[in-house]
């Protein structure tokens, strides 16, 4: 009997089977991993302060670009300079430079 109850939770534990939602977490997880391996958040606590050193970069955050994560690197307005010290994607995920002009506090 302990035998048995062993292994029914060592299946549940290891989500055999292709259906239901350990299948599903483990696939999307999975896939994740695969792609990237830090996470957005991540990735802007490694960058952004480089970033924010650049002129006319005003901030940074998540985005979705075409349906997909990505990297927001605000700026005042797009120079040849800005364009070159900030790459097209990072760690696997794209970047996207979009001006917000000069931004100030209140």
């Amino acid at each position: 009997m302990a035998y048995l109850i062993t292994l029914l939770l060592s299946i549940s534990i290891s989500g055999a089977g292709t259906h239901g939602p350990a299948s599903a977490m483990r696939d999307s997880t999975s896939t994740k991993v695969r792609k990237h391996k830090m996470t957005i958040t991540e990735v802007l606590k490694k960058y952004t302060d480089k970033w924010m050193e650049i002129p006319g970069v005003t901030g940074t955050g998540e985005g979705k670009s075409h349906g997909k994560p990505c990297i927001m690197v605000f700026i005042e307005r797009r120079t040849a300079t800005i364009e070159k010290k900030i790459p097209k994607t990072v760690e696997g995920y794209k970047v996207v430079l979009e001006e917000s002009g000069k931004i100030e506090a209140r």
